[in-house]
């Protein structure tokens, strides 16, 4: 995956990665025996920015 390329078609490309790290930030978490609610409060907002 080309981030540059993503990023060449604007916001619709940045609100694209931003979901799509979000996504594997909570699949991480969720991997975890107990996710960390603090964590999962953070990535949730993370997009938000």
């Amino acid at each position: 995956m080309n981030y540059a390329e993503i990023l060449s078609y604007g916001m619709p490309g940045l609100g694209f990665l931003l979901a799509l790290f979000t996504f594997g930030l909570i699949k991480l978490e969720q991997k975890k025996s107990k996710p960390r609610k603090p964590i999962l409060v953070a990535i949730y907002v993370f997009p938000a920015l």
